[in-house]
């Protein structure tokens, strides 16, 4: 009987935890297009690094491959929007157009439990401390 109940308050507890995180992301879709404007099918977009608040969320890339009809579904942190600037910035890395950019492109998350790729702002004022970098063979370095 003790374990009955301790199961329920452990699921319980993971269930408004999960709850609890589940409000908190915002999932992007949108369609990936190569650079002479064709849809891009199995291609990948890399989510570089995701900053929140400054603080670094991921660090490691995180790939995402869009489905045969170049869709593309992932989630990040939801942004809270601070003197009108949101403070989630996610770089996003991808050989295609738009997102062809070494060490990834700044985009700002929105507070919104969804948005598109296509829709999503470039983060503006980013901090000295949330710089592009690219990854060498031994360390991280600034981009110029």
């Amino acid at each position: 009987m003790k374990r009955a109940v301790l199961g329920l308050i452990c699921f319980f507890a993971f269930a408004v935890y999960a709850q609890a995180q589940a409000l908190d992301t915002c999932t992007i879709t949108g369609t990936l297009y190569d650079a002479q404007g064709q849809l891009a099918p199995g291609s990948v977009l890399t989510i570089q690094r995701v900053y929140k608040s400054r603080l670094l969320m991921r660090l490691s890339p995180q790939k995402v491959r869009a489905d045969g009809s170049a869709h593309i579904v992932f989630t990040l942190p939801r942004g809270k929007i601070v003197n009108e600037v949101s403070d989630v910035v996610a770089f996003l890395e991808a050989d295609m157009s738009g997102f062809n950019t070494p060490g990834g492109k700044p985009i700002a998350v929105p507070d919104s439990s969804t948005a598109t790729l296509e829709t999503l702002p470039l983060a503006q004022n980013i901090p000295k401390d949330v710089l592009p970098i690219r990854r060498t063979r031994r360390r991280l370095e600034p981009i110029d």
